[in-house]
């Protein structure tokens, strides 16, 4: 594991205990989290939808994927579909983070578009989900999403090459 993510892990179990086991468990066992089968990707189940709501919003989420992006013991877990989970959850929860913040939809439409994302009742029911939604930050989702599909993109080529 790399120094920096050490650092990350060591703050983040003073900080937020339940985050730390969170993304402890996803660091050790991403596959508990995304989909890693053809046949699960093929059917747009990109990841486990009991636990997924637990990493919206979540900005300690984006940094723990940041970090992890750059360890090799976390890279050598991962494989194309569960990139391709990855990307697909990124992606939807910014999709979910931008219709919140434009100021034309009320509140009601804002949580039916999530129940149509997401049919995983335990996010529509998530304590203070707005003030999350607008803490979330974009610019490092935005970038990983770039990263993610870079690293998408050299999977599939290794793939090619066999």
């Amino acid at each position: 594991m790399t120094k920096e993510l050490t650092e990350f892990f060591k703050k983040l179990e003073k900080e937020n205990k339940y985050d730390y086991f969170l993304l402890r468990k996803l660091y050790i066992n991403p596959e508990s989290v995304f989909n890693d089968k053809d046949e699960d990707i093929d059917k747009e189940n990109y990841y486990d939808k009991n636990t997924i709501y637990s990493y919206m919003f979540n900005n300690n989420f984006l940094t723990f994927l940041d970090l992890a992006y750059d360890d090799d013991g976390f890279l050598n877990k991962l494989n194309y579909n569960m990139l391709k989970s990855i990307y697909e959850f990124l992606n939807e929860v910014d999709r979910i983070v931008l219709i919140n913040t434009d100021n034309t939809f009320t509140h009601t439409e804002i949580f039916e578009f999530i129940k149509s994302r997401i049919v995983d009742k335990k996010l529509y029911k998530m304590d203070n989900v707005r003030e999350k939604m607008k803490k979330y930050n974009l610019d490092v989702s935005y970038n990983l999403l770039i990263t993610t599909e870079q690293y998408m993109d050299f999977y599939s080529d290794q793939i090619n090459r066999r």
